[in-house]
């Protein structure tokens, strides 16, 4: 079957003919007249139909009547203005941004659907019909109003993926304060929220997109920034920024907490001209947040044959450790170094699976290659509460000494360092 509108003097759209390919026959005329169905871009109320022979087909010429007619749009009408009322009470009534949106994009529906059946109302001839004293472009101004100054996370997680729904098999990175690697709690709840409105994958190698984003703390509230990157191009199909209101994050932490040393380990980054390093998890290098019971696969790669080890800081609410990380089982300080060969250079090599868990908070990495065997370590001892080898009294000193160490290294040695940063979180 197939539609398509016909003029027919002032009905313009509201006629149609609905075509029948079959034998003309009467028992073909009763199975048309049982199975017409009448559509519009305007709504049609009381249609009638005319079945007539044409050649092969079967025909339906389809009016309305408008003495007929006129009192089913009146009442339709008359619901309309009722629901509209209503609505409108209830938006004056509500403090709660989630449901204010809701009412007004419902009452913004509502009066797209009485202007449409006022237009044909106004055609059959209707009387009396109801006053509305909203106007579509008042509802328009306080959804944007709403959307621009957003006070819930609910609603503002909900207008923030309108952006990007249509895309699929998207990693979604929480977003990091600007100059930070730090997830904060804030970062963690936001990504929480947008999560159920977003189609994502949990596997990055998988992804098709990646929705990287960043957050600066102003005056009158967070500035939210995002970016949807291709995967395979690695190229910005569209970006999106919100600005929300100090009620949406009042009840999270929203700046770094160890921005210090964040800036402190990163900065001092130690890069050979010949000799590289990288350090990275199976979930990628940015944006890290991983949850209690989560299984994180550390991976690290050097570019030649060469030696390493590496050193972890702990920043929790119960403790803040530089520590030497162990490797394997050897004895004394063989069992803080590594080595690749040859064969395994240029290529990515696990240095174990970990469970997260408790103590929560900042877990940071630092991975130290030379291509000379590793003659010494940073003077460490072994702390009974904590179980960790430590390297001084807190994560500042751990990296004074590490660095330190590097910069007393012979010109000849090729020294190369990489960093990472992780959150962990219940």
């Amino acid at each position: 079957m197939s539609e398509c509108p016909i003029e027919r003097g002032l009905w313009g759209i509201l006629v149609e003919n609905v075509r029948y390919k079959a034998q003309k026959s009467d028992k073909v005329a009763s199975e048309a007249a049982s199975k017409i169905v009448v559509s519009s871009n305007l709504p049609i109320l009381g249609a009638e139909f005319e079945l007539f022979d044409n050649n092969d087909n079967v025909e339906a010429l389809v009016a309305l009547s408008p003495k007929k007619v006129q009192k089913l749009y009146a009442k339709k009408l008359d619901t309309l203005a009722k629901e509209i009322k209503v609505l409108q009470e209830k938006t004056r009534r509500t403090d709660k941004a989630v449901v204010k949106e809701e009412l007004l994009s419902k009452l913004l529906s509502n009066l797209n659907e009485f202007d449409r059946y006022h237009s044909v109302a106004i055609i059959v001839g209707v009387k009396d019909i109801p006053k509305i004293r909203v106007t579509k472009a008042s509802i328009e101004y306080q959804l944007l109003e709403l959307h621009h100054n957003l006070d819930s996370l609910e609603l503002a997680a909900k207008y923030f993926s309108e952006a990007f729904r249509a895309y699929s098999a998207i990693y979604l990175y929480p977003p990091k304060v600007a100059h930070s690697h730090e997830i904060t709690p804030f970062a963690k709840a936001f990504s929480l929220h947008v999560k159920p409105y977003l189609q994502t994958t949990h596997n990055l190698r998988r992804a098709k997109y990646s929705l990287i984003g960043e957050y600066t703390v102003g005056k009158k509230g967070l500035i939210v920034s995002y970016d949807l990157i291709d995967s395979q191009r690695h190229e910005r199909i569209c970006s999106k920024t919100i600005t929300l209101h100090p009620k949406v994050y009042k009840q999270y932490r929203v700046k770094a907490k160890n921005i210090s040393f964040d800036a402190l380990l990163h900065d001092g980054v130690v890069v050979s001209s010949s000799l590289k390093t990288s350090l990275a998890t199976n979930k990628g290098t940015e944006d890290l947040l991983f949850t209690q019971g989560e299984e994180i696969e550390l991976l690290l790669k050097l570019n030649k044959m060469g030696y390493y080890y590496l050193v972890g800081y702990t920043q929790t609410n119960h403790a803040k450790l530089a520590y030497l990380l162990e490797l394997n089982e050897g004895t004394g300080d063989e069992r803080f170094k590594g080595f690749v060969n040859a064969d395994d250079a240029n290529h990515w090599i696990s240095i174990g699976t970990f469970t997260v868990e408790a103590p929560f908070g900042i877990e940071s990495l630092q991975l130290i290659a030379s291509n000379k065997k590793i003659s010494k370590l940073p003077e460490h001892y072994y702390d009974e509460k904590s179980g960790y080898y430590l390297i001084g009294k807190n994560p500042q000193e751990g990296l004074a000494k590490t660095r330190g160490l590097i910069r007393k290294k012979s010109k000849k040695q090729e020294i190369s360092e990489a960093v990472l940063l992780f959150t962990t979180a219940k």
